[in-house]
């Protein structure tokens, strides 16, 4: 069997469902193995027991949560010369004038992506490459080639985000959910496979889900037509022009007014929103938040955007059986809590959203918008959004001890780099053992050198160990090179939406 037939079957089995149980016999080649998750407890009952007698106690007060859900709401919506959102007319101009330049910054993106420096040597008389660790290829394992490139450049018409204003016919709402892209294609970017945590599913242009209802403000529209660059809330990307309508001053005072009253937040995912004739609209998922219109015992009807021809938005209402969700913010008890990961949990892992899924940072972002507490999309921007301790400089089992004696279940979020997870308590094995527990969207662990993946893959309650008996090699997440607390009781030092603004610039 020759190695490029090798390759082609390897991509083969990962991608098809029976594949599964043979990652571990393909590892000479894609370096995954499964982890055995099934060896702990995923019984959502076992962690928050329905017994206890806190179990319907909001772990936040009541004014917290009022004030955090007037920042969420400000942060996606807000018109306000202090409002750090796509519809504000100040902060959209701060981003416009500020140091970096749009054009540039979009020049530069598309340049670290293109393979020109990048080493391919082709072995002579075999159609084989080895590849740097930095070529970006696609699903067929073949490098993307200068003409490739130069087609994206030519339809990203940069041009065009030349430095100008804010202009009020740019303002916008994703009517359909959406795929977030760093350069306006379908086609995924992945690295060399060998190198653990690069090949599939980890597509380096996907960077996040963009939900219907979230307000957008548009820069840019590729040569095609097909593509809008856009400003969500925390993010800056292509999205597919399809699932864009412009907004005008009716529209806004129209979501603002009814939302600023009532906010409805989805807890159900895969769930079909449909209109007046039963269409599909778009598909639920769980952190997903609309404007509340008018409520009874059974129904709930919410403020949906959808598209009109002449590429206006337009506010229809849709009807939703109260039991896909909650009006916000729903209060931070353990009941809520096991309601939401239940909801969520098992998901398979979406590295940046991929096809909808979760990965760890969206994961905790669906869970705390429910709460009204506003999360930025990327892990290291997470921790700006409360108070931090940084407990880098401890070792591991220094850090363990401090997270047990001074983490706050369900309201700690513990960050190391390029991941981040909930600190759900302290419990005993069954030898009287005290341990920290975790729940988190998780992909794998891996051991100091790096040399494979231990896959979980889902979404999982994991002890916060410091080996594994499964397989003592691999490094916890205790043990990586930053390791931050992040109580989300408590406000961080700096405003978030000033942080926000100068991430973005």
């Amino acid at each position: 069997m020759t190695n490029t037939y090798k390759i082609i079957l390897s991509i083969i089995l990962l991608l098809t469902s029976s594949a599964i149980m043979a990652i571990g016999n393909i590892s000479d080649r894609t370096n995954l193995v499964l982890f055995p998750i099934n060896h702990y407890d995923q019984n959502v009952s076992t962690w928050l027991n329905p017994a206890a007698k806190d179990y319907q106690q909001n772990l936040l007060s009541d004014s917290y949560q009022h004030k955090r859900l007037l920042e969420l709401e400000d942060m996606y919506y807000g018109t306000l010369a202090t409002s750090a959102s796509p519809w504000s007319e100040k902060y959209i101009n701060s981003l416009l004038m500020g140091p970096t330049n749009l054009k540039n910054a979009e020049d530069s993106l598309l340049a670290i992506f293109k393979n020109a420096n990048a080493k391919i040597n082709f072995h002579q008389n075999t159609d084989e490459s080895q590849l740097d660790a930095k070529v970006s290829y696609g699903i067929n394992f073949r490098p993307y080639d200068k003409k490739y490139f130069n087609e994206i450049a030519n339809n990203m018409a940069t041009s065009q985000l030349t430095r100008s204003l804010y202009t009020a016919k740019q303002r916008a709402i994703a009517t359909n959910n959406l795929a977030l892209r760093s350069l306006p294609t379908n086609d995924p970017f992945f690295y060399d496979a060998k190198i653990t945590g690069e090949g599939y599913p980890f597509d380096n242009l996907q960077q996040t889900a963009v939900y219907a209802g979230t307000p957008l403000y548009v820069f840019g529209v590729s040569r095609d037509r097909m593509w809008d660059l856009v400003l969500t809330p925390d993010y800056i990307g292509w999205v597919h022009s399809s699932g864009v309508a412009y907004v005008d001053n009716k529209f806004i005072h129209t979501w603002q007014s009814t939302l600023y009253a009532n906010l409805f937040g989805l807890t159900k995912s895969n769930l079909s929103i449909t209109g007046q004739y039963k269409q599909g609209l778009f598909s639920a998922y769980i952190g997903m938040i609309f404007p509340l219109k008018n409520s009874n015992s059974t129904t709930t009807e919410i403020l949906v955007p959808v598209n009109q021809e002449n590429g206006m938005a337009k506010i229809i209402t849709v009807a939703l059986s109260n039991n896909w969700g909650a009006r916000l913010p729903l209060k931070a008890t353990k009941a809520n809590f096991a309601m939401i990961i239940t909801n969520l949990q098992g998901r398979p892992y979406g590295w940046g959203g991929l096809n909808f899924y979760n990965d760890c940072s969206s994961e905790m972002k669906a869970i705390y918008t429910l709460m009204g507490i506003f999360l930025p999309r990327n892990t290291s921007e997470q921790i700006l959004a409360a108070k931090v301790i940084d407990l880098s400089n401890l070792a591991a089992k220094q850090r363990l001890d401090y997270l047990t004696q001074h983490g706050v279940p369900l309201l700690t979020l513990v960050y190391v780099r390029g991941h981040i997870f909930l600190y759900m308590g302290n419990y005993l094995d069954k030898n009287g053992n005290k341990f920290a527990l975790s729940y988190q969207q998780m992909w794998g662990l891996k051991p100091i050198d790096k040399s494979y993946s231990s896959v979980v893959g889902k979404s999982v309650f994991f002890p916060l160990l410091l080996t594994y008996k499964e397989d003592p090699r691999l490094v916890s997440h205790v043990a990586h090179g930053t390791f931050e607390l992040v109580y989300l009781n408590e406000w961080p030092n700096v405003p978030l939406r000033q942080n926000i603004a100068e991430l973005l610039h």
